[in-house]
Formats: C-alpha cells, sequence, structure tokens
C-alpha cells in the first residue's frame, strides 16, 4: 500500500498485529499512526498495512461483547458439559 492512497479514519489490516486498525494520522513518509477501537495507539509502517476487506470491516464494527455476555456464554457452556456429563452416567 502506498502512502498516498491512504486515508485518516479509514479501516486498514495490519499484517503484523493481524487485525484491524484505524489509521488516525501520519508519522513519517513511511510510518502512520493507527488503532484498535481507541486502544493500543501505535505508529506502523506503512508496508505491514492493506485495505480491510468488506468482511474484516463488519466484524471491526461490529460492538464488543460486553463482559456481562461473555460470562453468560460462558456460564451457558459449562452447564451444557455438567448436563451431558450427568447423563452419560
Amino acid at each position: 500500500m502506498k502512502m498516498n492512497e491512504m486515508r485518516n479514519g479509514s479501516l486498514y489490516y495490519n499484517k503484523v498485529t493481524e487485525r484491524v486498525e484505524r489509521m488516525v494520522g501520519v508519522v513519517s513518509k513511511v510510518r502512520v499512526l493507527t488503532y484498535h477501537h481507541k486502544q493500543d495507539e501505535k505508529s506502523v509502517q506503512v508496508k505491514h498495512l492493506r485495505r480491510a476487506t468488506a468482511k474484516e470491516v463488519e466484524r471491526y464494527l461490529e460492538p464488543a461483547q460486553t463482559k456481562l455476555e461473555e460470562l453468560k456464554g460462558r456460564i451457558k457452556a459449562q452447564f451444557s458439559r455438567i448436563g451431558s456429563l450427568l447423563k452419560s452416567n
């Protein structure tokens, strides 16, 4: 990817971190500033970025699971395992 093709606010896939990151600024001729969901702001070499695919953008923009939803999912999985263990005995 070339620097003159890149735009602030656009989403790019970082091949090093293997995730989608938003470009938020230019650091030099070969580096840009990116972050992932307003966290982990860092300087990245342009050669490590490519445009994010539609699927990658969709996944990035999906609301993150809340901690409560994540906990509910883990509890359900544990109960399911317990239920299957009880049925097999």
